[in-house]
């Protein structure tokens, strides 16, 4: 048998970081040398490497340890931004034993989407029903395309696909603000 890598990935709740954790399936005849997990994010062209020192790990990381922090924004208040990761995760032997993950980060525009869905459903704005239930649909949309924009980068692997599903989420949503009566 030999190692079977695997992570989940997740935002942390305040999308100030992103948390790893290794869900890989280990050999234990095989010893786990030179583990490496490298992130590229949205806004770099390299990989940062995150060393790793056997099975069941788990990496929080902010914009600090992926180069994306802004100069003026102390590195404990700044949000990653959102938008595809490219994850790599290898053990020596590093060349056979390598998988690479999509990670398409929706935060922020998630948190966006969930403000506005609270201040919908809490101030029914004097709506007849028809017109409120419309404007459900059409956050119900705005959220299938941000779940489109994981599901086409992560299991599809098209990240312009997702990028295009994410910018008109943004765009329905800007759109949906100016004209709901929050």
């Amino acid at each position: 048998m030999a190692h079977s890598l695997s992570l989940d990935i997740t935002a942390g709740s305040d999308c100030q970081t992103m948390v790893i954790r290794d869900t890989s399936i280990w050999d234990p005849l095989l010893p786990i040398q030179n583990g490496i997990v490298e992130v590229q994010s949205p806004l770099g062209t390299c990989f940062y490497p995150s060393p790793i020192s056997g099975a069941g790990f788990v990496l929080v990381l902010g914009c600090g340890q992926l180069g994306v922090c802004c100069e003026s924004c102390p590195p404990s208040t700044a949000s990653l931004p959102d938008g595809n990761y490219n994850i790599k995760f290898s053990v020596d032997p590093n060349l056979k034993t390598l998988v690479e993950f999509n990670y398409f980060r929706t935060c922020s525009l998630y948190g966006k989407y969930i403000q506005t869905a609270c201040a919908t459903r809490s101030r029914k704005c004097n709506l007849r029903p028809d017109e409120y239930n419309s404007l459900l649909m059409q956050l119900r949309g705005i959220r299938d395309l941000i779940d489109g924009a994981k599901w086409s980068a992560e299991d599809c692997l098209d990240v312009p696909q997702a990028q295009e599903q994410y910018n008109e989420a943004l765009q329905l949503l800007e759109r949906y603000n100016h004209n709901a009566c929050l």
